[in-house]
């Protein structure tokens, strides 16, 4: 029970762990669980992915208690997704969509706010909101340092045992962060990053994501993404599924993840739906708010994958809109013209040097023909 709730937590509570479901594997096991757990009185399947987060969890703490096995990597996992959405922080209430950039709290100043404009035309927070990643890093593999595999993605929460910082030269620093868990220890560099020393703190605890190798003999991670873990952090970098954005000279990655962020949780729940909701059910549609939420940060590959599928049919369903408004206009506006549906007696069949067909007379009869209904 214990292994298929933390795979379900892994999975973003998709109901997929289970072959027919979770439901079915409670009522099947019953006997055996209802020494520990009470039973379910909403469906798992009915709940809400919130809904379905809380149970496990709860579930999971009290199996915690009566079997006594909840283990280190466990409770990383737990505490993992019990931190706050990316869209659910209310200390940007009162910023609209039609509001300037630079509302936003540390949006980045006046140099970002110039390149944001002259490069991707983006100026308010809508703009922002708007501004779609090209791509995912998939930092979603949560591992303790023993289990990590060279060649692979994968995320570790660590404690920092010790940070130094050499110079090789004009503005050029090597930083090596030693770090471990109760299972190992680890060594990552950092090239030309010389803040690191006062962002990672001996003692504090944060989240490393990269690809795992091999330098002189050792596992690392190369090319390392970080973040400090604190009560009240929201990890956008590490541990998830992460937006890369479209960037120019002078706008770092990290940068502009945590302006998009900020708009998004001041302002994406503003965005309006124009689809009626029989529609949406009818299609399996994600509401146009959700899908912009979820494309951005989404919580497993279902998500992302309904998000995108929202946003292309929204794309292609406003072509088409333009399209036929178009063709409407063109029809109520534009004159019908003269047109003589006898080419025989026009008079530019009558200064031809030549007699027209019986052939011709008939093919020309019919495009004026079809012209003069495109014009009813």
């Amino acid at each position: 029970m214990k292994a298929i709730l933390d795979q379900e937590s892994r999975s973003g509570f998709a109901d997929s762990t289970v072959i027919g479901g979770l439901d079915k594997f409670l009522d099947t096991n019953w006997n055996q669980l209802s020494k520990y757990i009470e039973k379910i009185e909403t469906p798992y399947s009915a709940r809400s992915l919130e809904d379905r987060k809380i149970w496990i969890s709860t579930i999971l703490g009290i199996l915690s208690t009566e079997i006594g096995e909840l283990n280190v990597s466990d409770r990383v996992n737990t505490s993992l997704y019990q931190k706050k959405d990316v869209f659910n922080d209310s200390s940007y209430q009162g910023i609209k969509l039609s509001d300037p950039i630079e509302k936003l709290r540390n949006f980045g100043g006046r140099k970002f706010k110039k390149l944001m404009s002259e490069k991707f035309a983006v100026t308010t927070v809508g703009d922002l909101v708007m501004h779609l990643p090209n791509h995912h890093d998939d930092f979603t593999d949560l591992r303790k340092l023993s289990d990590l595999t060279v060649g692979e993605t994968q995320t570790s929460v660590l404690s920092v045992r010790d940070v130094k910082q050499f110079s090789m030269g004009y503005r050029r620093t090597r930083n090596q962060v030693t770090l471990f868990d109760e299972t190992g220890v680890i060594t990552v560099t950092f090239f030309n990053q010389p803040w690191i020393n006062k962002n990672l703190k001996k003692g504090s605890r944060v989240l490393i994501s990269g690809r795992v190798g091999v330098h002189r003999g050792k596992i690392t991670f190369q090319n390392a993404s970080y973040e400090s873990i604190t009560d009240n952090s929201i990890n956008i970098h590490t541990g998830r599924f992460v937006p890369v954005y479209p960037l120019t000279d002078g706008i770092h990655q990290k940068t502009m993840r945590r302006i998009v962020a900020l708009s998004l949780s001041s302002a994406v729940n503003q965005v309006k739906e124009y689809l009626p909701k029989y529609l949406l059910n009818r299609t399996g549609l994600m509401g146009r708010a959700d899908s912009i939420k979820r494309y951005h940060y989404p919580r497993n590959k279902k998500d992302l994958s309904d998000a995108r599928r929202r946003l292309a049919f929204d794309e292609l369903f406003l072509i088409a809109l333009v399209a036929e408004k178009r063709r409407l206009d063109w029809k109520s506006e534009i004159a019908s013209p003269h047109i003589t549906l006898d080419p025989g007696q026009a008079n530019l069949a009558n200064s031809l040097p030549f007699q027209l067909t019986e052939s011709q007379i008939k093919a020309v009869t019919e495009i004026l023909k079809d012209l003069s209904n495109q014009q009813a």
